[in-house]
């Protein structure tokens, strides 16, 4: 007798999966506003957070390298360098800005200050994310197309 049985279909696989990829994707995200307002609000310093760093980027990490292993990255947008170029102008745009309004914040610092402090800093932080988010991409078309070749059917 089997205690553990599949009794899904498949659309209910499907379903459960997305809902996993969604929580997922909301861990992580409330993991960074965590580290976020640990460091920026409270003033804490990294050894207070270093729990929450090395959750965050082993997820990150692990998400990655799932992504590459199977050739995907995202089931709702097409991949290629455009996609690229949104995720990580999104990302870089949306830390910086949230990093902004945080010494706003806490400093007397004048608003036009620290905007000219983030857009220098996101024109340093940019490249780098946009750099790492290509390679990604081209590793995992690569992976994608050696997946089909490996996948196709030969009786023809």
């Amino acid at each position: 007798m089997k205690f553990f049985r599949k009794v899904a279909d498949e659309r209910q696989r499907l379903e459960a999966m997305r809902i996993a990829s969604v929580t997922v994707c909301i861990a992580i995200l409330g993991l960074a506003i965590a580290i976020m307002v640990q460091l920026f609000v409270f003033g804490l310093s990294l050894a207070h957070v270093a729990g929450e760093f090395i959750i965050f980027f082993v997820c990150l990490i692990y998400l990655l390298i799932g992504f590459y292993r199977y050739g995907i990255g995202d089931y709702r947008t097409k991949r290629g360098i455009k996609s690229v170029f949104v995720y990580c102008f999104v990302i870089a745009f949306v830390f910086m800005w949230i990093g902004a309004l945080f010494v706003y914040f806490r400093s007397e610092v004048p608003l036009l200050v620290i905007l000219r402090y983030f857009g220098i800093a996101f024109l340093i932080i940019f490249p780098p994310i946009f750099g790492g988010g290509v390679l990604i991409d081209a590793l995992a078309r690569k992976r994608r197309t050696k997946l089909a070749t490996k996948y196709t059917d030969d009786s023809n």
